[in-house]
C-alpha cells in the first residue's frame, strides 16, 4: 500500500475514533515518507487522543522542523507538554503558535490556562479576553475567564463573568465551582450554596466543592446539611484540614463535642497554623471539662491569631477554672478590649476578680 493511501487510513481511523489502529497505520506512513510534516501531525493527534504524550511530543518536534510554520503544530505542542508538566515549554510553543495564528480562541484559552498554572493572572486574563473576543459564544473561555478574575480577588467582576459562562452551558462543572467562590467570598452564601449544589451534582467527586458547600451552609448555620457535606468533602480527601476543622466546628455547634475534638485534633494535626480549628478544639475540650488540654489548645489559638475575642475568653475560662487567676484575668481582659460587648467575658472576668478578692474593680 502506498504511503498516500496510508494515510488515508489513517485519518479515516482518527476520525472514527480508532485511535490505536490510526497510530499504527500512521507509523507505517512515516516509515515510508519520513519527510512529510503532515504524516507526523497526523500520527502526533492519535497519539494524543490515546494520552501517549511523550510520544506525541517527538513526532510533533518532527513536525515542526519540517514545517515551522504550522500552527497547528505548535498548538499541539504545546498541549503535549502542558500534559508533561513542562509548563514554560508549553507557554512558550502556544506563542508561537498564536504568532503564525493569532486568531484562534482555543489556542488564546490554552494559553491563559498555562499562564494560570504560573501565577501569570493578569497575562492568564489578558489572553482571555482575546479569546472571548473571538469567540464569545464559547463557555469555556468565560469560565476561565471567571477563575482568573477570581485567583485576583476581584469577585464581583468573577460573579458577573461566571453568570455567562452558566448560561451558555449549565454542564460545566468548574463554572458553577468557581461561582460558588466568587459569591461566597462576597459574602453570599445562599447564592453560593446555590451554585456549589450544581458543582456537586455535576461532579459528585469534587473535593473541595463539597468541602466550600460545607463552609457555605455552616455559614448559614445548617449545621446538620454542612457536616453532611463535610464529611463527603473528608472522605474523598481525608488531608483536607480545613474541612476538617469546618466539620468540627458543624458538630461544636450541635454540642457533638467528643466527636469535634476528634474532627479538630485532625485539623489541627494537617495544618498547624489554623487559629480557628485550635479554638474550636479548646472550646469543645472545655465543654469535656478537659481543662488542661483545653488551656494549650486556646495557647495555640491566640498564639497563631491574637485578635479572636473568644479564644481569648474560652482561655481566661478555663485559667479560672484551674485557679490561675492571674492569667486569667489577663486573658479575658485582652478578650475584652477585642470585644468590649462581650458580656461573658465580663461575667467571667467578675468571677476571676472575686477570687482574687477585687470586688471593687470593673464597677463591682
Amino acid at each position: 500500500m502506498e504511503a498516500n493511501s496510508i494515510v488515508e487510513s489513517g485519518l479515516s481511523f482518527l476520525q472514527e475514533a480508532r485511535y490505536l489502529e490510526a497510530e499504527e497505520a500512521m507509523y507505517r506512513a512515516v516509515a515510508l515518507n519520513h519527510e512529510n510534516p503532515a504524516v507526523w501531525r497526523i500520527l502526533a493527534a492519535a497519539l494524543l487522543k490515546q494520552n501517549k504524550d511523550v510520544q506525541a511530543e517527538e513526532a510533533l518536534r518532527k513536525a515542526v522542523a519540517l514545517e515551522p510554520k504550522d500552527a497547528t503544530i505548535w498548538n499541539n505542542l504545546g498541549i503535549a507538554l502542558l500534559r508533561q508538566g513542562r509548563v514554560p515549554e508549553a507557554e512558550e510553543a502556544l506563542e508561537r503558535a498564536l504568532a503564525l495564528d493569532p486568531q484562534n480562541p482555543a489556542v488564546w484559552r490554552i494559553l491563559a490556562t498555562v499562564r494560570l498554572k504560573q501565577d501569570k493572572d493578569a497575562q492568564a486574563e489578558e489572553a482571555l479576553h482575546r479569546a472571548v473576543a473571538l469567540d464569545p459564544q464559547d463557555a469555556a473561555i468565560w469560565s476561565n475567564l471567571g477563575a482568573a478574575l477570581v485567583s485576583q480577588g476581584r469577585l464581583s467582576e468573577a460573579e458577573e463573568v461566571l453568570g455567562q459562562a452558566v448560561v451558555l452551558n449549565p454542564q460545566i462543572a468548574a463554572s458553577w465551582h468557581n461561582l460558588g467562590a466568587a459569591l461566597f467570598g462576597q459574602g453570599k452564601f445562599a447564592e453560593a450554596e446555590e451554585a456549589l449544589r450544581r458543582t456537586v451534582a455535576l461532579n459528585l467527586q469534587d473535593e473541595a466543592a463539597w468541602g466550600n458547600l460545607g463552609a457555605a451552609l455552616l455559614r448559614q448555620t445548617k449545621d446538620a446539611e454542612a457536616e453532611e457535606a463535610l464529611r463527603k468533602a473528608v472522605a474523598l480527601n481525608p488531608q483536607d484540614g480545613a474541612a476538617w476543622g469546618n466539620l468540627g466546628a458543624a458538630l461544636l455547634r450541635q454540642t457533638r463535642d467528643a466527636e469535634a475534638e476528634e474532627a479538630l485534633r485532625r485539623a489541627v494535626a494537617l495544618n498547624p497554623q489554623d487559629g480557628a480549628a485550635w479554638g474550636n478544639l479548646g472550646a469543645a475540650l472545655l465543654r469535656q471539662t478537659k481543662d488542661a488540654e483545653a488551656e494549650e489548645a486556646l495557647r495555640r489559638a491566640v498564639a497563631v491569631d491574637p485578635v479572636k475575642p473568644l479564644a481569648w475568653s474560652n482561655l481566661g475560662l478555663v485559667l479560672g477554672r484551674q485557679e490561675k487567676y492571674p492569667e486569667a484575668e489577663e486573658a479575658l481582659r485582652k478578650s475584652m478590649a477585642l470585644n468590649p460587648l462581650n458580656a461573658v467575658a465580663w461575667g467571667n472576668l467578675g468571677v476571676v476578680l472575686g477570687q482574687r478578692g477585687k470586688y471593687r474593680e470593673e464597677g463591682n
